[in-house]
């Protein structure tokens, strides 16, 4: 200690050996003091090292803060706080050896008081955190947007003090990510034809024998049970099993494939990584708050980055009985996925300092989300005209949405660079809840999970 205390240096760290772990130091705040303990030395360095860091992306997001935010800067804003997110360590968790939900679940960040109210409103198209900053509704053109927003405030000030309020016409649409070719369909593809397909996201396996494989899509492919499922095995297209679970329950976008045994042998069960690897994985179950970079590897684009810029989305267009919400997540340097990435599994790695696991929180359904002004009603002033606007707007969630936006507030060049961000957004159910359908419907004694016994000699 007298040694180290002598020294001059950013961080000093003494490693106490196990032989004289019994021994006291006086405290000094200047030097860590950690066990001779592996995992310990090596998230102490990893802190002291992650320091200069995070001290820069402080300044850069108090500045941001400061000049006030557009819509790319708040894109910014909650890359600079995904980035912080994953620089938080937490002590490694067991991964649980079958997936269970737990009964308590995450907590819902929006009030209760407030969703109640805002689904009530057949005004009210859509609503959810944004960019981890703001509270976001679209809704119709004839809203009056000052009384909405004193309403809400009378409701929870508490919350609109945390949340900043942008209400915003238009509805919130989906485009399926559809394409024709890549690399899961549910019909062999024939030359010059048009075929559906998506991406296989990832297997599960059964707690009771490895050899009981599933993988895991989208709703929107395969629709069907018993639906025969195809894909590229060995160069040729092959029927690799068929569905045996399908579901648009509780915002979910989710279908279960029973792999054919046939096939088995030739699926690689284990979860890769975003550099490719063989990692552990585990379900997800807390909430998307507290991470902060997350990952996707799809069919048509392949491993993309992002960061979850509304960690709980609520879009009353889908179903008005539905309280389910769906989160939304943006690329980092481009869009997080494309058509024919439907299924894929979005992860993001464990927060400590081996990294030894995947935590997997969702799958991507939609890309190209659109904002879209146009109420589909000639006289948006005129309140009778919601019941045939709102019918409209569920058979419109069907199909491909006009892909133009508009805006009321700028003009053409400054809508371009403004809302660039918020239209490359990718809709995500939670693979929690679509696994905890899965299990219900199979019965109770079912147990699936990602593989998890993957050695650290193994990873490559």
């Amino acid at each position: 200690m007298k040694i180290l205390r002598g020294e001059s240096a950013c961080h000093k760290i003494l490693i106490r050996s196990k032989k004289v772990c019994d021994e006291t130091y006086d405290k000094d705040e200047s030097i860590f003091i950690v066990s001779e303990n592996k995992e310990h030395v090596l998230s102490t360095v990893t802190t002291c090292l992650e320091e200069p860091i995070r001290f820069m992306l402080n300044k850069w997001h108090d500045n941001l803060k400061e000049e006030g935010l557009s819509k790319r800067e708040s894109g910014v804003m909650a890359e600079i706080g995904a980035i912080r997110k994953q620089m938080k360590l937490r002590d490694r968790k067991n991964p649980s050896p079958a997936f269970s939900l737990p009964k308590t679940g995450y907590k819902c960040i929006v009030p209760k008081t407030i969703k109640d109210y805002l689904f009530g409103r057949s005004d009210v198209n859509a609503f959810g955190i944004w960019a981890n900053s703001s509270f976001k509704i679209f809704v119709k053109l004839w809203t009056d947007k000052n009384k909405l927003m004193e309403e809400l405030k009378g409701i929870n000030r508490d919350f609109f003090e945390k949340y900043h309020i942008e209400i915003e016409n238009g509805k919130f649409v989906e485009k399926h990510t559809l394409k024709q070719g890549d690399p899961v369909m549910r019909e062999l593809p024939e030359r010059e034809e048009k075929y559906v397909s998506g991406t296989l996201g990832g297997f599960v396996i059964t707690t009771d024998s490895e050899r009981k494989i599933y993988a895991l899509s989208c709703n929107h492919i395969f629709p069907l049970n018993n639906q025969p499922v195809y894909a590229k095995v060995s160069q040729k297209y092959t029927e690799i099993g068929t569905c045996v679970f399908t579901t648009r329950e509780k915002c979910c976008d989710f279908a279960a494939v029973k792999v054919s045994d046939s096939v088995s042998e030739q699926c690689d069960v284990t979860f890769r990584n975003d550099d490719k690897k063989k990692k552990n994985a585990q379900v997800y179950t807390e909430s998307l708050e507290n991470l902060g970079v997350v990952h996707k590897i799809g069919a048509e684009t392949d491993v993309t980055d992002g960061v979850i810029y509304s960690s709980e989305f609520y879009n009353t267009l889908l179903d008005e009985d539905n309280r389910e919400c769906l989160f939304l997540v943006k690329g980092i340097g481009g869009k997080f996925s494309e058509e024919g990435d439907s299924g894929s599994l979005i992860f993001a790695r464990s927060m400590d300092a081996q990294q030894g696991y995947v935590e997997v929180l969702g799958m991507v359904y939609g890309n190209d989300i659109k904002i879209n002004e146009n109420d589909d009603c000639q006289n948006a002033e005129n309140p009778q005209c919601v019941e045939n606007t709102k019918r409209k707007d569920d058979e419109s969630m069907k199909a491909t949405i006009d892909k133009k936006l508009a805006s009321n507030t700028c003009n053409t060049s400054e809508r371009d660079d403004d809302t660039q961000d918020e239209t490359e957004l990718s809709a995500c159910c939670r693979i929690d809840t679509a696994l905890e359908l899965f299990k219900e419907d199979q019965g109770n004694t079912f147990q699936v999970k990602f593989r998890d016994d993957v050695s650290s000699d193994d990873s490559f």
